[in-house]
């Protein structure tokens, strides 16, 4: 029965274009336009090596492997950002657009926020040189943002949504699609993979509780069966799966075609799991999702297990215990009735 089920999910961040001129009405007194100011910088993509971004919620670190042309958080150590959420941070972190000089030296730093920067965004470039710009409160119309270069004197004003999209790194960090979460609390069905063919199912069914399926499963869904299960003894087995213990990545690949994951044992033989997660989002509506994991080879020394996780391209790395315990899942019966 060839039941695998392929998920893909692309995350869109749209990226404003920010605006050139933009008229703003501003209590500083006289602004002046400046679009060859020497304290505006430009910088092409590939000079960026490091990226730290601090703001009231906290900080957010960023490296790039130079050999590998992928970014990487410094915490978590050894995860790659995601590639549909980070693309393009470069290109708008290279130089956010002035619109008015207001100030040749910054008077009053707490006038504009700038004594306790909102945002503080910190590049560090290929010629080991560093380039800082400190952003503080929002001009009355919210459109624009105060801010100075460090090292610089003068106060100029850029758009707001620049400093909003950089921030929003912090608050929503661009984590790769396959660091999962999972509350166990939501989980109704849990499929066992062996190739494409169920080998085990468990399920929670309103009728019943939870129960061991029948095999083979069935349409229904979630799978019936009619052997029932403690789940005070299945509960630590979620727990385990819900909180995965990823070492790093073994491959990043930008899409499936580029994946090669046959090389760290992970094939369509490999054993998967499936678990369907309900979730009540209002009245009437539940949302459905899915953690998947299928499991290769060990590591070259031993300690780790490779998995492809959420069915995405890259090719993560987990703590071998971590992965001989899910792989054990297939065969425990410890919390099985019979």
């Amino acid at each position: 029965m060839n039941l695998r089920i392929t998920f893909s999910a692309v995350i869109l961040l749209a990226v404003i274009a920010l605006i050139a001129t933009v008229i703003v009405q501003s209590d500083t007194g006289e602004e002046q336009s400046g679009p060859d100011l020497p304290f505006f910088y430009t910088l092409a993509p590939d000079d960026i090596r490091h990226i730290s971004i601090n703001t009231d919620l906290g900080k957010t670190d960023f490296m790039l492997q130079p050999d590998q042309r992928v970014w990487y958080f410094d915490d978590p150590i050894g995860i790659p950002v995601s590639h549909d959420r980070f693309g393009g941070m470069t290109f708008l972190l290279g130089g956010p657009q002035v619109q008015r000089l207001l100030q040749d030296e910054v008077e009053d730093e707490a006038i504009f926020g700038l004594e306790n920067p909102d945002l503080v965004v910190d590049l560090g470039l290929r010629d080991g040189s560093s380039i800082t710009m400190e952003l503080g409160d929002l001009t009355p119309d919210g459109d624009g943002q105060y801010a100075r270069m460090v090292g610089f004197p003068q106060l100029v004003l850029v758009d707001s949504s620049w400093g909003q999209v950089i921030s929003r790194l912090v608050a929503e960090p661009p984590l790769p699609d396959w660091l999962y979460t999972m509350n166990t609390s939501n989980v109704k069905e849990i499929l066992f993979f062996q190739g494409n063919e169920i080998v085990r199912g468990i399920s929670f069914r309103d009728d019943q509780g939870w129960v061991e399926c029948d095999i083979p499963v069935g349409d229904e869904v979630p799978c019936a069966g009619t052997i029932p299960i403690d789940y005070n003894g299945l509960e630590p087995w979620l727990e385990h799966i819900a909180a995965p213990e990823f070492e790093g990545v073994a491959q990043v690949s930008r899409s499936p075609e580029q994946a090669t994951a046959e090389l760290f044992g992970i094939t369509p033989e490999s054993p998967y799991i499936d678990i369907r997660l309900e979730n009540s989002t209002r009245p009437g509506i539940i949302e459905v999702t899915h953690v998947t994991i299928a499991l290769g080879d060990l590591s070259s020394d031993g300690s780790g297990m490779f998995v492809r996780a959420m069915e995405q391209p890259d090719i993560a790395e987990v703590d071998v215990e971590w992965g001989n315990r899910v792989l054990a899942f297939f065969d425990e019966r410890s919390f099985v009735d019979e």
